[in-house]
């Protein structure tokens, strides 16, 4: 829509045309069953507005359904309708993506009015899908809904275009991919177009072109969903776009506007000063987790800078509080692809943790002892340099599912078995040559338990009568130094 501004418009331009006019003699259904440009023929009129009116046609060449716009008779000498329909047919041809209603020609019929051929949309807008709502809408499916918005906006910023009159009546949800929510944007008659896009000199910076607009006395916008520079006319990048992404989006999580007035003048001045009221307080029945509100809010943000940059971080952000909030599109189908973070491992007992700190302190003390020791190889003193080179030496030597083995495991390899000879070497000498008993020793020889069973039965004897062990062994020293060299 096309709001008036204060100032008058320059006499040399003609007065503007109401829709009323436009249509004034003009009857849109006589266009039906006809054939326009040579391929296009009209089966049925899809609607009627300011600009012109809208009709479902039938290329004979592609065999295909289309939807035609064609400007109404009386508009076409009105320089600024006609370049807003040229600039809207230039746009929507360079915006090849799902999100975006794609345009395939743009010309004039054969009496000079131009038509501009899109593609043929069959669904239901935005605003009636709030309507049908009858209130908030559930968190998951408005953050759906937003996040293709943004997709189509990160297509447009890489093109330099601002669509500039984003609102509900502009986009449009269709049956698509398993649902209902594909979102397609409309309408790029206010776009603002980059200098590759668009050979009209005046558009070559973005202020001038903005404050071109307000001296022929017409902002162009929505006052419902400008951002604060538009309602100015200044300066106005993708920046601007979002703003109106972050109304919609208030507006689909409460049912409502963040601002109301009677007057577009009283939304302008709410727009400039007036801070965004908490979704509770305009819709106590809205329940929208902290996260989201304050991703709404910073798209709200009065200055440019303090909001999102580009439609990329908008992207990231929703996944984030999607991810974060478990918000599932209503047919059960996660918003977002990222992946979830993993669940946090259940607590250790006080004697897991006790073991894992000495494995850590272990650890911490062999990498010091590692980057400070010095080793000696034929009496050269060798640096940690030196000692990788001749483990890389080694690795080459090694079986190639050896080679992937970390340098400390193979460092310590030589001294695992370094270790392990020394050990096999003590068992071999507790073995086989075992030092004498001393005086003083009390544990019993082998030769001992021998001399025992042998003095057996003499203990039996020394029961019958004969003498006691301890006085055999008196009389017979040499027999026991024999027995003991035994």
């Amino acid at each position: 829509m096309m709001v008036a501004a204060t100032c008058a418009t320059q006499e040399d331009e003609p007065p503007a045309v109401s829709a009323e006019e436009a249509t004034d003699k003009f009857d849109a259904r006589a266009l039906v069953g006809s054939t326009i440009a040579g391929r296009y023929r009209v089966e049925s009129l899809l609607g009627e507005g300011g600009m012109g009116a809208v009709y479902l046609v039938y290329h004979t060449g592609i065999r295909k359904q289309l939807a035609l716009k064609l400007l109404w008779p009386k508009l076409m000498r009105i320089p600024s309708v006609v370049a807003r329909f040229e600039r809207e047919g230039m746009a929507a041809a360079h915006l090849d993506h799902p999100n975006i209603a794609a345009a395939s020609d743009f010309g004039r019929t054969e009496d000079g009015r131009f038509y501009l051929a899109l593609e043929y949309i069959d669904g239901k807008e935005l605003r009636k899908a709030i309507e049908d709502a009858d209130g908030p809408m559930p968190p998951g499916r408005a953050l759906f809904i937003a996040r293709q918005i943004a997709s189509a906006l990160v297509r447009a910023h890489a093109l330099g275009i601002v669509h500039r009159d984003l609102k509900p009546e502009n986009i449009m949800l269709v049956q698509r991919d398993g649902h209902k929510d594909f979102v397609k944007v409309l309408d790029f008659g206010l776009a603002l177009l980059s200098r590759h896009i668009s050979d009209d000199a005046a558009e070559e910076h973005r202020a001038k072109t903005a404050r071109k607009i307000t001296e022929q006395g017409e902002i162009f916008g929505t006052p419902a969903y400008m951002a604060p520079e538009q309602t100015i006319g200044g300066l106005m990048d993708i920046r601007t776009d979002l703003y109106a992404l972050g109304v919609i989006l208030y507006e689909l999580l409460t049912g409502l506007r963040p601002f109301a007035g009677n007057s577009s003048s009283a939304l302008i001045q709410q727009h400039l000063a007036v801070p965004p009221p908490p979704m509770k307080d305009r819709a106590r029945a809205a329940k929208v987790p902290a996260d989201l509100e304050a991703l709404v809010q910073r798209l709200l943000a009065k200055e440019p800078e303090d909001r999102f940059q580009k439609p990329q971080e908008l992207l990231l952000a929703i996944d984030e509080v999607a991810a974060a909030n478990s918000l599932m599109w209503p047919a059960g189908t996660p918003i977002s692809t990222r992946k979830r973070p993993p669940a946090p491992p259940p607590p250790a007992s006080p004697r897991k943790l006790a073991a894992r700190q000495t494995v850590k302190s272990v650890r911490a003390r062999l990498v010091t002892a590692w980057e400070l020791a010095k080793v000696k190889v034929v009496g050269k003193p060798t640096t940690r340099a030196r000692i990788e080179k001749a483990l890389a030496r080694l690795r080459k030597r090694l079986p190639k599912r050896l080679r992937s083995l970390p340098v400390w495991l193979l460092a310590s390899v030589p001294l695992l078995a370094m270790a392990l000879l020394a050990a096999i070497a003590w068992q071999i000498a507790t073995r086989t040559g075992a030092p004498a008993r001393g005086p003083t020793s009390t544990a019993p020889a082998q030769n001992e338990v021998v001399e025992t069973h042998d003095l057996a039965p003499a203990r039996e004897a020394g029961a019958k009568g004969e003498a006691p062990d301890g006085q055999r062994r008196q009389a017979h020293p040499k027999t026991n130094k024999t027995l003991r060299r035994k």
